[in-house]
C-alpha cells in the first residue's frame, strides 16, 4: 500500500514538475520578450537580491516543517501534527514579517550597497509585500511533503505559476513601450499577487486536511519546541551567510564584466543571457527525476528514526544511480542540441553557446542537488549548509578576482569548479553517513549509451530527410528518438541500471 501510494505521488508530482518547469520557462520567453536583455539583467539582479529577502522569511521552515512532522509520524504520534504545523506557522509568520519591514525600510540601501543599480529598489519594495505569505506557504509545503500530499501542494504550485503570468500579461503586453524599471516593477506586482492566492490556497487546503488528526489536536513530543528551533536556528543562519554570499557573487558578475570591458549594458545582457535564459533551460529537464527523490526523502528520515540503516542505504543508492543515469542522458542532449534549442526558444545564439559550454555542469548540479536533499533528509543539514557556505564564500572570491581578467569564460568556469567542489564533499558526507552502493556499470555504461543513442538517433533522422534544424518540433524530436534509443541501449547493457522498481520502503 506504501509503495503504491509513493508510485502514484511519484508520477503525480513529476508530472507538476513538468508543468511547472514548461510554464515557467514559457515565462522566461515572455520576460525576454517584455524586458529584453539588459531589462532582463536588471531584473535577475532583483531576484539576487530578493532571494537573501526570501531565505530570511523562510529560514528553513520548510525543511523544519517536513521533518518534524515526519518524525511524529514516524514516531507513532500523529495527534501530535497539529501542534508541530502551529509552531511552524507561527515561527513563519514572524520572520516573513521581520524580513517584510525590513526590506521595505532599507530598500534603497540595499540596491545602492548591493548593486549599485538604483532602479532595482522599486521593485524591492514591492516583492516585500509577498514575503509573509511565501513563509506560511513554505511551511504549509513542508507539511504536505512530509504527510505524502503531493496533489494539495501541487494545485497551489501550478496556480500561483498560472496567476502570475496572466498577471504579467495584463499588467505588461506586447509591443507596450515601458522603462524597464516599470516594466520589473509591473512583473514584480503580479509576481506579489500569485503568491496571495497561492497561500490562500494552500491554506484551505491545509485546514481541510488537518482535520484526519483530530478536532483539538493532540500534544506533540515535549520538546518539540527545542527541536523545532534545533533544525531552523542552525539551518536558517547558514541558509543566510550561503545566501548572502550567493547575492553577492551575482550582484559583483556585471560589475566584474564592466572592468574586463563590457559596457553597463552588455554586462546587464551577458549577466540576463546566462542566468534568464540559459539556467532556466539547464534546469527545466530536472522536474522529471526530482519528483523521486522528492517522495523517498522523508521515508530517509523514517527509517532513520528506526535505526533502519540498512533501507536507508537502499533508498540513497536507488536515488543516485537513477539520478546519474538521467543525468548523463540530458548532459549529452544539450551538449548535442543545446545551439538549435536556444535559438528555437529563445532566437538567441549566445544563449546557446551557453548550453553547450555548461552541458557538462548538469551531471553535476542534478546529483549534486540530489545528494543535498538526502542529507537533509539524514539530518545532516547543518554539514550541507557548510559545505554550501564554503563553496559560495570561495566562489565569490574567485568571482572578484576572475571575471575581471578573464570576463565570461571565467564566470563559466568559476560555475563549473563550484559545483564539482560543492558536490564532491556532499558525496563524501553522503557515503560516510548510510552504506552507498554504486557498481563500475553503473558509471561506465550511461555516458557510451548516451553517445551511442545520439549519433544513431540522428543518422537515422537525417537519412529519413529530418535533420536538425532550430525548430521546436526538430529539437523535440531529436531529443525524444535520442532518449528512446539512449534507454534501449542502456536496458540491454544493465537492466539493474535502469530498473523503475521502487527500492525497499
Amino acid at each position: 500500500m506504501l509503495k503504491t501510494k509513493i508510485i502514484l505521488n511519484t508520477l503525480l508530482l513529476t508530472c507538476v514538475s513538468l508543468l511547472l518547469r514548461c510554464v515557467g520557462l514559457y515565462f522566461q520567453v515572455i520576460l525576454t520578450d517584455r524586458l529584453g536583455t539588459e531589462g532582463l539583467g536588471l531584473f535577475q539582479l532583483v531576484l539576487s537580491v530578493h532571494t537573501l529577502a526570501v531565505t530570511v522569511a523562510v529560514s528553513g521552515i520548510r525543511y523544519a516543517a517536513a521533518r518534524l512532522v515526519s518524525e511524529e509520524l514516524g514516531a507513532g504520534r500523529p495527534s501530535g501534527v497539529r501542534g508541530v504545523m502551529l509552531r511552524c506557522l507561527t515561527l513563519a509568520l514572524v520572520c516573513g514579517a521581520v524580513s517584510c519591514t525590513l526590506v521595505r525600510m532599507f530598500a534603497v540601501n540595499f540596491a545602492a550597497a548591493l548593486t549599485g543599480e538604483p532602479r532595482v529598489a522599486s521593485s524591492l519594495r514591492v516583492l516585500a509585500f509577498g514575503l509573509p505569505f511565501l513563509a506560511l506557504s513554505s511551511a504549509i509545503s513542508g507539511y504536505f511533503t512530509a504527510v505524502l500530499r503531493v496533489a494539495k501542494a501541487s494545485a497551489a504550485q501550478v496556480l500561483e505559476q498560472v496567476s502570475m503570468i496572466a498577471l504579467t500579461l495584463i499588467l505588461l503586453p506586447a509591443g507596450s513601450c515601458t522603462a524597464i524599471e516599470e516594466a520589473c516593477v509591473k512583473v514584480c506586482i503580479a509576481a506579489v499577487a500569485a503568491d496571495v492566492l497561492s497561500f490562500i490556497v494552500s491554506l484551505v487546503l491545509y485546514l481541510h486536511d488537518r482535520a484526519k488528526y483530530g478536532e483539538s489536536g493532540g500534544r506533540p513530543a515535549p520538546d518539540c519546541g527545542r527541536r523545532l528551533a534545533g533544525l531552523a536556528i542552525p539551518l536558517a543562519l547558514t541558509s543566510y551567510a550561503r545566501t548572502a554570499l550567493s547575492t553577492l557573487r551575482h550582484v559583483l558578475v556585471p560589475k566584474g564584466l564592466e572592468r574586463h570591458g563590457y559596457s553597463p549594458e552588455k554586462a546587464l545582457s551577458a549577466f540576463g543571457t546566462l542566468h534568464g535564459m540559459t539556467f532556466p533551460v539547464l534546469t527545466f529537464p530536472s522536474a522529471l527525476f526530482y519528483a523521486v527523490s522528492d517522495v523517498l526523502i522523508p521515508n530517509l528520515t523514517e527509517a532513520q528514526m528506526r535505526g533502519n540503516t540498512e533501507k536507508a542505504g537502499h533508498i540513497v543508492s536507488y536515488i543516485l544511480r537513477l539520478c546519474f543515469v538521467f543525468s548523463v542522458g540530458v548532459s549529452a542532449v544539450f551538449l548535442a542540441f543545446g545551439n538549435e534549442l536556444a535559438l528555437a526558444v529563445f532566437k538567441n545564439r549566445d544563449a546557446g553557446n551557453y548550453i553547450v559550454a555548461l552541458s557538462p555542469l548538469v551531471l553535476v548540479m542534478y546529483m549534486d542537488s540530489v545528494a543535498d536533499g538526502m542529507l537533509k533528509g539524514l539530518g545532516e543539514q547543518f554539514y550541507s549548509m557548510l559545505i554550501n557556505i564554503a563553496d559560495a564564500a570561495m566562489s565569490l572570491l574567485l568571482v572578484f578576482y576572475i571575471i575581471p581578467a578573464a570576463g565570461m569564460r571565467g564566470y563559466l568556469a568559476i560555475i563549473l569548479f563550484s559545483e564539482c567542489f560543492n558536490f564532491t564533499l556532499s558525496m563524501r558526507r553522503l557515503s560516510k553517513t548510510v552504506p552507498v552502493s554504486v557498481s563500475a556499470r553503473d558509471i561506465f555504461s550511461p555516458p557510451l549509451c548516451a553517445a551511442a543513442g545520439i549519433c544513431i538517433a540522428r543518422a537515422v533522422l537525417q537519412l529519413c530527410g529530418l535533420g536538425l534544424i532550430p525548430s521546436g518540433f526538430s529539437c523535440v524530436l531529436h531529443i525524444v528518438f535520442s532518449g528512446l534509443i539512449y534507454a534501449a541501449l542502456l536496458r540491454s547493457v544493465s537492466p539493474a541500471t535502469v530498473s523503475l522498481s521502487f527500492p525497499p520502503l
